[in-house]
């Protein structure tokens, strides 16, 4: 039997205006949106109209944009989406409403967020010293290779500052202003490039990879972007950071994980505690659905507003490994 997976998400997390502070992150993109650490597609499920962000990666069985009917849906990834690593990358297959290698926000009450912010004026046109001359080895989430001893054997284990300023330049040295210079944010957007190893699939077992990602303060991206200037360059958006379940309200908990029985909860704000989660089949709901595990579905499933799994969301039983990356 077939098995669908339905997640029209039609809100916004603790939607924050442009310009003002977060006090807990948020998206300012448009829904309908979901949000998780991983993605993974299997079976015959699939995500259908809604943009896509992921702090790691993205696994599709089949394009979204065809089982929605739109083409302004857009996935982003902090490191890849099937086997794309970067946005031309996905360009040369077709996608290129996919953005792989998407910087990662940090939220400014986070000891990383509070660091990066702590440079914000360290130029010249902030009338502050530069930044210090410190660097990481390690390898890129945009680089075009799988695992990380393939990374290793390609070249691609290299040495980058650790911090620098994303200035938002949509066209070089054309007549369109940098977007993310603000008299707030005279160098533009200060980042830092922090190591992180997360979980993931190859060749049908779970492995490790350690990457080089690229992150910037959630308030200060926010200040410069609307979900207008989103949509018109896209190649400077942001994976927002996934909120803590103690920062929203629910009215039904579910704690210690297991499999959740089927029926139609109606509108709810439930949270799923402590655990990893399995729905068979035949759960229908509305409102909002915060996961603090993974989540995996194995059945019909159709849900109806906000969706955010801090973990890894699997749609549909069984595995398949990432197809591998043309050789450099």
């Amino acid at each position: 039997m077939d098995t669908m997976l339905l997640l029209v998400v039609t809100l916004i997390i603790l939607a924050t205006a442009p310009g003002t502070p977060a006090a807990d992150p948020s998206f300012i993109v448009p829904g309908p949106v979901i949000l998780a650490d991983r993605i993974e597609e299997t079976g015959n499920a699939g995500i259908i109209c809604a943009d896509v962000f992921a702090r790691t990666s993205v696994r599709y069985v089949s394009d979204p944009t065809e089982r929605c009917g739109r083409e302004d849906v857009r996935t982003f990834a902090g490191w890849r989406i099937g086997a794309c690593f970067s946005h031309a990358q996905c360009e040369a297959v077709g996608h290129a409403e996919w953005w792989p290698g998407t910087r990662i926000a940090e939220p400014m009450s986070t000891s990383l967020g509070r660091y990066i912010a702590d440079f914000t004026k360290r130029c010249p046109a902030g009338g502050e010293k530069p930044l210090p001359p410190t660097t990481w080895r390690g390898i890129l989430a945009s680089a075009p290779c799988d695992t990380d001893a393939d990374c290793l054997r390609s070249g691609y284990h290299i040495n980058v500052p650790e911090l620098g300023f994303d200035r938002d330049d949509p066209d070089g040295s054309g007549p369109l202003p940098p977007q993310a210079v603000t008299p707030e944010l005279p160098c533009g957007l200060p980042y830092r490039m922090v190591l992180r190893t997360f979980e993931r699939e190859w060749r049908g077992r779970v492995i490790f990879s350690t990457r080089l990602f690229k992150a910037v303060v959630f308030e200060q991206w926010a200040s410069v972007y609307d979900a207008a200037a989103l949509r018109r360059f896209p190649q400077f958006d942001a994976i927002p950071p996934i909120p803590r379940p103690e920062g929203l309200d629910f009215d039904t908990r579910v704690r210690g994980g297991g499999t959740l029985p089927g029926g139609d909860m109606g509108r709810v704000r439930l949270l799923l505690e402590r655990g990893n989660y399995t729905i068979a089949g035949g759960l229908a709901g509305t409102g909002l659905l915060v996961v603090d595990g993974s989540l995996t579905v194995n059945g019909p499933f159709t849900f109806s507003g906000t969706m955010v799994v801090r973990g890894t969301l699997t749609l549909a039983p069984g595995q398949r490994p990432f197809p591998r990356p043309p050789e450099r």
